[in-house]
Parts: structure tokens; sequence; C-alpha cells
């Protein structure tokens, strides 16, 4: 009988040691899906028109609008100084509080708006040539970092804006764009990018340049720490010289856009 109660007490223990670390999976994952941030949407209908012209960047921020990046530079080619902005919506119903316990404990998602303004002769202002909402997309998952972590630059008559994906938790993988826009034909077109992705858990990475205006890509492959890439470089099948209005998400062109 002693035999048979302690197979028992072991059978339960053994039980036990199972079923519970499942239960408080469950538990964790049912308060999660009732403490996941809701996240205010924003249509397009939404977002404010911008003046046609102004003075100065002042001119082009809106009422409940702050500037969050502000670059002047010359990408018109006219030896004139253009204006670029990144515009950020100050609406406090839009800083979420992350009550799940996991990633940032306030979540800032208000949109974005990248704004191109041309600078007139004689130093007579500006003019708005492009003001897009989209393309950087918003900060809508508190485990995930916010995708603009720097200011856009301009270089030598090019615009390069770097967005990028990092997760702390749900997933090993994590990637970074770096975009080059030239202005041609009254737009602002995608003449190349830069992708690179990582596999924190294996080590692997994975980049790719593209370059629109040679036609040529060049992927590589290989793991941290191996100084040796397995490098191909291909043509492109499309060169066309994208408008930024086209990209939509700039956080996921590498998956809708597979050449």
């Amino acid at each position: 009988m002693k035999n048979l109660s302690l197979k028992r007490v072991k059978w339960v223990n053994a039980f036990l040691l199972c079923v519970c670390p499942l239960l408080i999976l469950f538990s964790t994952v049912r308060a999660g899906e009732d403490i996941d941030p809701e996240i205010p949407p924003m249509l397009d209908s939404a977002f404010p028109k911008l003046a046609n012209t102004g003075k100065s960047f002042k001119d082009f921020v809106p009422k409940g609008w702050m500037i969050e990046c502000q670059q002047t530079g010359d990408i018109s080619k006219d030896q004139i100084p253009d204006l670029i902005l990144i515009l950020h919506q100050n609406d406090s119903k839009k800083r979420i509080e992350n009550r799940s316990g996991i990633g940032v404990e306030t979540m800032n998602s208000n949109p974005r708006i990248l704004v191109v303004a041309l600078g007139l002769p004689n130093q007579r202002g500006f003019r708005l040539e492009v003001q897009n909402h989209s393309f950087i997309p918003r900060h809508t998952i508190p485990t995930i970092n916010d995708p603009l972590s720097s200011c856009p630059k301009i270089n030598k008559g090019t615009l390069h804006i770097t967005l990028g994906y990092w997760a702390n938790a749900g997933t090993w993988s994590t990637w970074k764009y770096t975009y080059i826009f030239w202005y041609q034909d009254s737009a602002l077109r995608l003449i190349g990018y830069e992708y690179n992705s990582a596999q924190r858990n294996t080590g692997e990475l994975n980049s790719k340049s593209v370059n629109y205006l040679t036609c040529k890509i060049k992927k590589s492959k290989s793991t941290k720490g191996n100084v040796k890439k397995d490098e191909t470089w291909s043509k492109l099948p499309n060169c066309t010289l994208k408008m930024i209005d086209d990209i939509v998400d700039g956080l996921n062109f590498e998956q809708s856009n597979q050449e």
C-alpha cells in the first residue's frame, strides 16, 4: 500500500509539473488579450492639409503637430536650399499606456508627416512639394521599437531615410532599411536602398543593396563573426524610379517588393 501511495504522489507531482506551466501560460495570454493597447485610428481624411507656400518652416506646421526633424539642403539641384521636415502629431490620446509589462511603458502612436518644400528664388520662402503620412509607419506595438530612430539626411543632393524593426519579445528577427531618394519630375523618387536583416538566435545576416539607376542588385549572406560573405550580383527586371507615395509602408517594402 505504501508503494502504491508513493506512486500516486509521484504521478500527481508529475502531472502538476506539466499542467501548471500551461495554466500559467494560458492565464498570461488571456491577461495579455485583455490589456493589449488599443490604437486610436487615423484616417487619411483626418490628416491636415499643409500650406502650399511659406516664408519659413513654421508656416508648414499645423495646429496640434510639432517638428521632430528639420533639415535644409539642395535636393532640387537649383542651388537654392530646400526644406525637409518630419512633423509628429501631438495628441495625448495617442500616447498609449502599456499595461502588459513587456516593452515600453508608454507608446507614442501619433502619426508622422514627411514634408519636402522647395526653396523659392530670392529667399522668398518655400513651396510645398511632398506631403506623405504613410511612408513612416506609426509605432503601434509596444514590444517593437519606434521605426524612426534617426532624422533624415541630405547628402550630395539626395535624401536618405532610415527605418528599422527591432523587437524585445516575440521574434528574433530584426531589419533595417536606408532609402535614397532624389527629386525628379516634381516628385521624390527612389533611386536605391540598403536592406539589412539579422536572426539574433542563429546569427544569420542578410543584406541587399539595390541601385535603380544602374539596374543592379547585390545580395550577401553570412553569419555573425564570420568574415566570409556569400555575395551575388544580378540585374533588376524593373528599374522604374518609384515615387515615395508608391511605397506606402517603408518598413515592409522588402516583403511587398520581392525582386
